[in-house]
């Protein structure tokens, strides 16, 4: 092992796992470090190292990254002799040209506040979720509180400059978050008719950032329209600013997978398709209805009159 860099030893197994920028731990095969105790996030948790110093991050996974048993819900710099924890699996961290060191030297995180969601009461981050109360899409993802997913919002910003002003198909522009900039459009040579969204890996639409439910919403092609439809997930999904389980969505409206922001877009002639269906549906059953209930109103007045009044 060189000694400019750090590694982790993984306790159960005494294998020694040099640490590289970007590091990811997880329980998926394609992971930098693959978890196998007991239930880790597909995507669990990040190192990255700046000048030999490694701080390490939690993605957003169910059962929680620690830190000397402390549960980590932002980066931390770790120390030689820190124990680091995925679920339950345990690793002893080791900086470059360090002895482990006891007391002081070993990073100390500040437990997490009770947190609030939107003000619907304090509730304790869990250290641990059944499996058996997992979906199929694997692990609940776990709720960040109201006030860290404004922040999230406020420092990924939003680049404008990523929203064309003329398109020739139907697209979702990633606008705040990992995969800002990011254009995908809503078709192809199969013809789907909808595409999932969420952070996990099988998702259609794949948005990992922290916040997004593992199967978060759908967006379906129905006709001439898109419905955009919530599947329960934890931080809620929003259009032009207001949580909706289920919405029909028009050119540029604001679309919102917990804190990361998107923008839908169509093409003129697909907005106007839209517009003239609606309008060819709706107006004639309107006029029958009105036009039945004057014929019915005349018949009545016409019957009352020859009644009250003939001999």
């Amino acid at each position: 092992m060189a000694d400019t860099q750090s590694f982790l030893k993984r306790c159960a197994t005494g294998e020694i796992v040099p640490i590289t920028d970007k590091m990811v731990a997880g329980r998926m095969a394609e992971c930098d470090l693959v978890l196998t105790e007991g239930h880790p996030s597909r995507r669990h948790a990040r190192f990255v190292v700046i000048n030999n110093e490694v701080s390490l991050d939690d993605l957003g996974s169910a059962n929680g990254t620690f830190v000397n048993d402390q549960r980590i819900d932002n980066a931390v710099i770790l120390h030689t002799g820190d124990m680091v924890r995925f679920d339950i699996e345990k690793f002893e961290f080791t900086a470059p040209d360090a002895t482990v060191k006891q007391g002081d030297d070993k990073t100390v995180v500040r437990p997490p506040d009770s947190l609030d969601i939107d003000g619907g009461g304090a509730r304790q981050s869990p250290a641990w979720i059944d499996p058996g109360s997992q979906g199929a899409g694997g692990p609940k993802t776990e709720f960040i509180d109201a006030a860290e997913m404004r922040e999230m919002m406020k420092t990924s910003g939003e680049d404008e400059s990523n929203i064309p002003d003329a398109i020739t198909t139907p697209m979702l522009l990633i606008a705040s978050g990992a995969k800002s900039g990011l254009r995908i459009n809503l078709t192809g040579e199969d013809e789907r008719a909808e595409w999932t969204i969420g952070c996990d890996s099988d998702r259609d639409i794949v948005i990992d950032d922290q916040g997004v439910s593992g199967i978060h919403a759908k967006l379906a092609r129905e006709g001439a329209r898109w419905k955009l439809s919530d599947q329960m997930s934890a931080n809620g999904t929003f259009v032009n600013g207001k949580r909706s389980n289920m919405s029909y969505l028009d050119d540029q409206d604001r679309i919102r997978f917990g804190p990361v922001e998107c923008v839908f877009r169509t093409p003129a002639s697909f907005g106007r398709a839209t517009r003239v269906t609606r309008t060819i549906q709706a107006d004639p059953k309107r006029s029958n209805a009105t036009l039945i209930v004057i014929g019915f109103v005349v018949t009545l007045a016409v019957l009352y009159f020859v009644f009250r009044f003939m001999p």
